[in-house]
């Protein structure tokens, strides 16, 4: 049995990005069968999941780049930046243990993976796109206002 190498690797390197080499690569939508809509493709699912998570990425680059304008240490930097990190990925799972209701609302607003869930069911959702795209602004500019403190004081 003669094995085609060309194809072999081919289809190995391009697999992940649609049909491989035999397949052209044009997603071919699947019917869904409870309400004849088509279902969604894997290009549309996996965009559906990982651009927020681009989202999230970028609001976390700005929290540790604020962090990061306000020692001159890279280290205290970088734990700060870790620290502040995975304390707001862990505000959700405090939220239930806290007894008052008004606390609990302000930490649910905060709360970086409660506004995931709407994405990991492949929705839109508006609110929490603009929430991550002003979480890294709002950051960002305090970041460029340390600088300017820094720089004409």
């Amino acid at each position: 049995e003669n094995i085609d190498f060309f194809v072999f690797s081919a289809h190995k390197m391009y697999a992940p990005y649609g049909g491989g080499a035999e397949g052209g690569g044009t997603p071919v939508p699947l019917i869904d069968e409870e309400d004849g809509t088509p279902e969604k493709t894997r290009t549309e699912r996996t965009m559906s999941v990982s651009a927020p998570l681009f989202l999230i990425g970028a609001a976390f680059v700005a929290v540790g780049l604020f962090l990061s304008s306000l020692t001159q240490n890279q280290l205290i930097a970088a734990v700060s930046s870790i620290g502040a990190i995975v304390a707001m990925l862990l505000v959700s799972l405090v939220i239930d243990s806290i007894p008052f209701a008004w606390l609990q609302g302000i930490l649910e607003w905060f709360s970086i993976l409660d506004r995931y869930v709407p994405f990991m069911n492949q929705a839109l959702s508006i609110p929490a796109v603009m929430y991550y795209f002003s979480l890294a602004a709002v950051f960002v500019f305090l970041t460029v206002r340390v600088y300017d403190k820094r720089r004409w004081s």
